[in-house]
């Protein structure tokens, strides 16, 4: 348990890491998108402004002569092309928006598991401090009959059964040797 609860705290560590690396992308990528959000807002107005003043192909903004009204208007519609800037930082994101959730996700669960498996960690500890309780109870009892816990308790019970079985021969026969009398 210790080696597992080792494990996810460096794993749950990564995603941490993982999870504030994301975020600066995602505060990046949204000063980004209302950057881009202002300039299309702005290009809007001065399109919709243009529109209205313009009666041959010379650009009213930047003084550049398109030929035609035509090609000055293709020009406009280029520019507001540019609007797709927009869409893909706002795709961009979106998506870095969903991983960062994904991550937080992520180190939401591993912090649960770790919590469990230090939960365990502190549940076994208890049972092994009671087993060792009991071992000691045990010893001690096993000690008031001269016995001692280890792998040769069976032959020291052998030997006890035994005595206390010679013993028992001896007493008996001595009984018998004493009715006899």
């Amino acid at each position: 348990l210790a080696q597992v609860a080792l494990e996810l705290s460096q794993r749950f560590g990564r995603e941490r890491q993982a999870v504030a690396d994301q975020s600066l992308v995602v505060e990046r990528v949204r000063r980004e998108l209302a950057s881009v959000r202002q300039n299309a807002s702005e290009i809007q107005e001065q399109v919709a402004s243009l529109r209205s003043h313009v009666t041959d192909g010379t650009c009213l903004l930047c003084g550049h002569d398109h030929g035609t009204l035509e090609e000055l208007l293709l020009a406009i519609e280029r520019r507001l092309g540019q609007n797709e800037a927009l869409l893909q930082v706002s795709e961009q994101w979106t998506q870095a928006s969903n991983k960062l959730e994904e991550l937080k996700e992520s180190q939401r669960l591993i912090g649960e598991q770790l919590q469990q498996v230090v939960l365990e960690k502190t549940e076994s500890a208890g049972v092994r401090a009671a087993l060792l309780r009991e071992r000691a109870a045990f010893d001690a009892t096993l000690a008031t009959v001269g016995l001692q816990f280890s792998d040769g308790l069976s032959v020291q019970l052998d030997a006890l059964i035994a005595q206390a079985k010679g013993a028992q021969e001896q007493v008996s026969a001595a009984l018998e040797v004493a009715r006899q009398a």
